[in-house]
């Protein structure tokens, strides 16, 4: 995904154009000393976006705007680029140019009002919100601004009264019950505010925020019992929230009560639902801003840096996302925020980097997650013997806590054993997970690919795969181990259908490709078998497959029962 805002300005060269000059520069740090114009300061910045780098994106628009310091059009992209690049410093200062022009939107705006309030400004906030022109969601978001503007200069009935008069899209009104129930806590309500916060549980759609902060409440009022419950319940729908799982610990342990949040601190929570929500819709730009925006207010709340940590990722712009992981603060988040960003780190082309962070990482805490990811990275290198005596300590580690097995651990150690050639060990390995979690689809599948490959446990095998298939219909390496069943059982017009079907999933797997390649030759179509045999070949084979499909080329002869690789899918990390 590029820079769509960034990239797509009809006619915004041509603006630019007229300002162009030409002469040699001096290399520089300075971006706007590098170019001679706004208009090569402009182009570099929108090369930059279509590259992923939102830094230097976003440090050549503010070049631009630096070479023509009246520019409003500029202004505003330089806003754009640095508020999605994470300087805010950067993106408020050209805010306060933009809002001078159109601001269509009326983000700059949003983000303006938000740092003045964090600053304890709120007639300043009041004013920056005022004649802005906004769409449906951006009033949601102003209104909510406006009424903790109020708030801030003391004005809780008015603030109250704005909340009461919200137009709210449909979706967002148990975010309006929550700002109202946030408004009414900050206001020492606590009647109001209590049955606020119970509507809001009641419609809540990002519900581990909610549950903070009703549970917090709860024990500011003293009633521990009713937060406990609370917690208990919320840890049963989603289990594994460290914030919630903290919140548990600290209420059973006679632990203080949290202390009442900021105003901002309060305001970013009530932005932090609709933005999120926004966030879970689609992976765009805007979810960043409206992110950041929440982030202005709270710079330090892990749970938006770790949403903007994952949307940042998930859109490609993997140096923004680590920085967002980064700032995660020591907490209850911190160290599954490392984990995230060391698995990032190791997918972004600095793999050995990770690697000896984790393994530094688990040494000094000792932690499972830590361990987990080590083990991964370790299988993912080809350090199979490391990795295999990793998983095992793990697991054991788990049920020594008193916790219930975990399937995972065993299969993971299973197909590291079955990759070192010790069957029975992984064999084991694969029934044990397959106790633990019957249908599990990669250990159905696992187990009976190889089982079929061996000639083992034929008809079992087949059940096996073919359930696994029914769970994961998408999965073209599931849908490989289907199809290369029905070839064992000589069903090749079968196979062919559901090797068709891999290859549209997973094109770019050598071993389905080539799976298809000799079902093809089965079924007398010899001159698509050698295409996919060749297309096998082009793809980064193992060098058993190269050589297998080598000979079939060579000869035109496909062995009775070929073993070959089972194709690569979700297990791998």
């Amino acid at each position: 995904m590029t820079l769509r805002f960034l990239t797509a300005l009809t006619g915004a060269a041509s603006v630019l154009a007229a300002c162009a000059t030409t002469g040699d520069h001096a290399e520089s740090d300075n971006p706007a000393e590098e170019t001679q114009s706004a208009y090569g300061a402009f182009l570099a910045a929108r090369f930059a976006g279509t590259s992923q780098d939102l830094g230097i994106a976003s440090d050549y628009f503010a070049a631009a705007l630096e070479h023509e310091p009246g520019s409003v059009f500029l202004a505003d992209r330089t806003f754009l680029a640095a508020t999605i690049a994470g300087d805010m410093q950067r993106s408020a200062d050209a805010a306060r140019l933009a809002v001078s022009g159109a601001d269509e939107s009326g983000l700059a705006r949003l983000h303006l009002a938000a740092e003045a309030i964090r600053a304890g400004r709120g007639a300043e906030a009041e004013s920056w919100l005022a004649d802005g022109n906004y769409g449906p969601f951006n009033q949601l978001l102003a209104d909510m601004l406006r009424g903790w503007a109020l708030a801030s200069t003391g004005d809780f009935d008015g603030a109250l009264a704005s909340a009461d008069t919200m137009n709210a899209p449909g979706f967002s009104a148990p975010f309006v019950t929550m700002h109202e129930a946030l408004l009414l806590d900050r206001a020492g309500r606590n009647e109001d505010a209590e049955a606020a916060y119970r509507d809001a549980m009641a419609g809540a759609s990002y519900r581990r925020v909610t549950v903070e902060l009703y549970g917090a409440f709860l024990e500011r009022q003293g009633r521990r019992g009713e937060a406990e419950a609370l917690y208990v319940a919320s840890l049963a729908e989603a289990p594994g929230d460290p914030g919630i799982e903290a919140d548990l610990e600290r209420v059973r342990s006679g632990g203080r009560a949290p202390r009442s949040l900021s105003l901002s601190q309060m305001a970013s929570r009530a932005i932090l639902g609709p933005s999120a929500a926004v966030a879970a819709q689609a992976d765009m730009e805007i979810s960043i801003l409206y992110l950041r925006l929440a982030q202005r207010l709270d710079p330090d709340y892990a749970p938006t840096l770790i949403l903007m940590g994952g949307s940042l990722d998930r859109m490609g712009f993997s140096e923004a996302a680590l920085d967002a992981f980064d700032a995660v603060p020591r907490g209850p988040f911190w160290m599954s925020s490392r984990i995230e960003r060391l698995w990032l780190q190791a997918r972004s082309g600095d793999p050995d980097g990770a690697r000896a962070d984790v393994r530094r990482l688990a040494e000094e805490t000792g932690n499972l997650e830590a361990l987990t990811l080590l083990a991964d990275l370790s299988r993912a290198n080809g350090e199979l013997e490391t990795a295999a005596t990793l998983y095992e300590e793990i697991a054991a580690r788990y049920e020594a806590q008193g916790d219930a097995p975990d399937w995972r651990y065993y299969f993971f150690r299973a197909a590291v054993l079955d990759q070192l050639g010790r069957w029975d060990e992984a064999e084991a390995l694969f029934l044990r997970a397959l106790e633990i979690s019957p249908n599990e689809p990669d250990v159905l599948n696992h187990l009976g690919y190889v089982w079929v490959t061996q000639g083992r446990n034929i008809e079992e095998a087949f059940s096996m795969i073919r359930t696994a298939a029914a769970q994961e219909p998408d999965a073209g390496y599931i849908v490989d181990s289907l199809g290369w069943a029905h070839y064992v059982r000589g069903e090749y017009q079968e196979a062919v259908r559901h090797l068709e079907r891999a290859v549209e999933l997973d094109p770019a797997s050598p071993t389905i490709n080539f799976h298809l390649g000799d079902a093809y030759w089965q079924v007398g179509r010899g001159v698509e078998a050698r295409y996919q045999w060749q297309r096998a070949l082009e793809l980064d084979p193992d060098p058993d497959e190269i050589e297998a499909l080598n000979d079939r080329l060579a000869t035109g002869i496909v062995p009775d029962l070929p073993e070959t690789a089972m194709a690569e899918g979700q297990e791998a990390p």
